[in-house]
């Protein structure tokens, strides 16, 4: 993953040296494959397959807040609500057909004029190593590559029916891909398809009927959150392997796909590329609530080998990104709750509720 180093200042302040910059970051466990100083200073971090959340600029950013201790910038990002149910017809229809492959899939119009870039972005594109292709296209990389939501445009009037459906390949079912291959797919595998045919592999690659070109007014911009086996199993049977599919198979945050929707419609203000028409479609048919993890000093310093203060641990977990609740509130919560059942138990059978008498007051 080549993290370029003027787009990284913009989210966390770091050293103006790239090589210093490298040095520290690699000491946390990002083993630096090249640094390049030519053009635009620029990272080549070798990303394990354990932290997809650093495969992009803004999870690295968090790694440098944590190091320098300064605070993280996030992107600007820009959402349109949906407008209220039954006040016009919809210009996109979304089904959600397969939650088990797909947990959450949303989608944008937008009103675009297609162009090139401009030449910062494209020059942070290829310094990323992404070729820049047009603005539309180019945003979406850009995301991706900024804050690891891959994201796909289809040309709205290209899809029949003006719909987007997310289901299974159907039998016999094949794709022309992007890259200009006649593929054959099979009923494992998730597809995005108009109201007729298939039009992108989800999670892989997009299809070329749909694709956007210079003639493109409107575009379906997807954002979504794909089932990490179903992805790979996918992108192993094609042979087809992209950068899309590379982080999707190491599980993507379903809490990303919307974000990365506004992100790209800052982008398309910024640089006049576009506008979002109508509210944001979010189909999430079981939201999922945050996960709590307890952390245990002892357990720390067990994995470490080292102890860690506890003030340490805080900082740097919230750096990073986490809520952090100390263990002695947690404490006192549990003993409340605990206390507040006891008593429905009390008078569930018919009791009075329980109170426990004020210090120093016996009976």
């Amino acid at each position: 993953m080549k993290i370029v180093l003027p787009w990284l200042s913009e989210m966390v302040s770091v050293p103006s040296d790239a090589e210093k910059v490298a040095r520290e970051i690699s000491l946390r466990g990002f083993e630096v494959a090249s640094v390049e100083t030519r053009g635009l200073p620029a990272i080549d971090f070798e990303i394990t397959a354990n932290r997809p959340d650093c495969l992009n600029h803004l999870g690295i950013a968090r790694e440098a807040a944590t190091i320098w201790a300064h605070p993280l910038q996030q992107p600007e990002t820009l959402v349109v609500p949906a407008p209220p149910s039954g006040t016009s017809a919809p210009l996109l229809e979304v089904r959600l057909e397969d939650e088990a492959l797909c947990p959450r899939y949303c989608a944008q119009v937008f009103e675009v004029s297609i162009g090139p870039s401009p030449r910062w972005l494209a020059e942070r594109l290829e310094a990323a190593g992404v070729r820049p292709i047009s603005n539309v296209v180019d945003v979406t990389n850009y995301v991706m590559l900024e804050i690891g939501q891959p994201m796909h445009a289809f040309d709205l009037d290209r899809l029949d029916g003006k719909s987007l459906v997310i289901r299974r390949a159907r039998p016999g079912e094949r794709l022309t891909t992007l890259d200009g291959v006649d593929r054959a797919l099979d009923s494992e595998m998730l597809v995005i398809a108009d109201a007729s045919r298939a039009s992108a592999i989800g999670g892989v690659m997009g299809g070329g009927r749909s694709e956007i070109g210079s003639g493109t007014t409107r575009i379906a911009l997807e954002s979504a959150c794909f089932h990490p086996a179903s992805v790979r199993r996918t992108s192993k049977r094609l042979g087809l392997k992209t950068e899309a599919s590379i982080r999707f198979e190491r599980g993507g945050d379903i809490a990303a796909p919307p974000t990365g929707i506004g992100r790209a419609a800052a982008l398309f203000r910024q640089i006049g590329a576009g506008q979002a028409v109508g509210g944001l479609i979010d189909r999430y048919p079981t939201p999922r609530a945050n996960t709590r993890v307890a952390l245990r000093s002892a357990r720390i310093g067990r994995v470490l080998g080292m102890d860690v203060p506890r003030d340490d641990v805080v900082r740097i977990l919230t750096a990073l990104g986490f809520d952090v609740e100390p263990a002695d509130l947690r404490v006192q919560r549990l003993a409340r709750h605990s206390e507040a059942a006891r008593g429905k138990r009390a008078v569930a059978r018919g009791g009075a509720p329980i109170h426990r008498p004020a210090a120093g007051n016996q009976e």
